[in-house]
């Protein structure tokens, strides 16, 4: 009876966990089948017996209660067997085992628990042995992938039978534990749609590269000419890229800064720096420092971009440590780029380039592609626009 009593309280409790739909709403609850094979050593007096393998299969349950705690259910056929010097000393048995065991996750691919198994055995037996009865049993489970897991147990039988098995077999997930990436997606989105709306109700400046230190060396050296060619060929690229935003770019307020105050910028100190249409500094030129603002120039493209902290020793611990950015250009890649406010690369969903033709030294290939397929400033400066319109109002349909 209280064999009976022990066998319908572990179907119920299963059949209740598994109607909860809690358990399922929060993805606390998975099942499978599971099949392998165990060793199991009948030690009877006078008989030296030794193990036989032997299969096993079934269903497993594995319900989280609190990370990292949960319990384990499992119902197996098993099929156990040890064997003598003679055919006569052979023992056979079939059992229908059911577990119930506390989980504890170690680590994020390893579970180990421990708990009673009820070992009956059906009216039909091939051979009388034992009695049906309870043991203890302890076991371990390692993820293979992410429906796959391979467990391994040992169970004690009680002193009547004298006997141990130790289990191996695959357990296969049905509904595997979902990764939740519609979290990542909409913070994802959230990101996309504040940038768009920062941007459009904000300020854009364009960074105009000077190559100042290029031409002081030329000019230290003496070669004024080379110096002079040069800085007249970047106040020639310089006026046709602001000509191209003044004439193709409306998705929201421009302005124009040299290269030299990109250290005012990235401080928020707009006094003095934005230029005229002719790249002449004009202080009546106001922006407000409240509102968020993007930074754009013609450049290569960041194919990577990280974040390494200084691990040099410091004796004053009061001092922050120093955040420096490390970059990996792609040189084939020109392009009219947007950057945040700190001259970080913006990243996609986000439309943050265009590409377009440059100026500066490339190999062979990479120039000839520059010339003949690239588009030009102008071209891209409206490419750019037409983007970003079109990024927001796809955005502001959907939300």
């Amino acid at each position: 009876m209280k064999k009976l009593t022990f066998l319908i309280s572990l179907i119920t409790l299963s059949i209740t966990l598994f109607a909860q739909d809690s358990i399922f709403k929060q993805n606390s609850f998975i099942y499978g089948f599971s099949g392998g094979v165990n060793f199991t050593n009948f030690i009877r007096p006078n008989l030296k017996l030794e193990p036989e393998a032997q299969p096993n299969f079934g269903l497993f349950q594995n319900i989280r209660l609190i990370e990292p705690i949960g319990i384990k259910l499992s119902e197996s056929y098993t099929f156990r067997s040890s064997v003598g010097m003679m055919p006569f000393q052979h023992i056979r048995d079939k059992y229908i085992d059911l577990a119930i065991m506390p989980r504890l996750r170690l680590f994020q691919t390893i579970d180990i628990y421990g708990g009673v198994i009820g070992n009956f055995i059906p009216p039909k037996k091939v051979y009388e042995t034992i009695d049906s009865e309870f043991n203890f049993i302890f076991g371990a489970e390692i993820r293979l992938q992410q429906r796959l897991r391979l467990e391994a147990s040992y169970q004690a039988h009680n002193e009547y039978s004298g006997t141990y098995t130790i289990s191996c077999k695959l357990n296969y997930i049905i509904n595997p534990k979902k990764v939740k990436r519609t979290r990542y997606h909409a913070i994802v989105r959230k990101k996309l749609q504040n940038d768009l709306n920062s941007l459009n109700n904000g300020l854009l400046l364009v960074r105009l590269k000077t190559a100042t230190n290029t031409i002081n060396a030329y000019k230290s050296k003496g070669l004024n000419e080379a110096a002079e060619k040069l800085e007249m060929k970047r106040r020639d690229e310089n006026l046709q890229i602001v000509k191209a935003f003044r004439e193709n770019y409306h998705f929201s307020r421009v302005e124009f800064f040299f290269s030299s105050d990109s250290k005012k910028v990235e401080q928020g100190d707009f006094y003095g720096i934005f230029l005229n249409d002719s790249l002449v500094h004009d202080s009546s030129i106001k922006a407000d420092t409240a509102n968020i603002w993007y930074i754009a120039e013609v450049d290569f493209l960041e194919s990577v971009t990280g974040k390494r902290w200084e691990s040099s020793y410091n004796t004053d611990s009061t001092k922050p440590r120093k955040i420096y950015y490390t970059t990996s250009s792609d040189f084939s890649r020109a392009a009219i780029v947007i950057r945040d406010k700190n001259f970080e690369q913006l990243r996609r969903p986000f439309p943050y380039y265009v590409s377009c033709q440059s100026e500066a030294k490339m190999d062979p290939p990479a120039t000839l592609t520059n010339h003949l397929v690239k588009r030009s400033v102008f071209n891209a400066v409206q490419v750019l626009d037409e983007k970003l319109t079109h990024k927001l109002d796809k955005i502001r349909r959907r939300f």
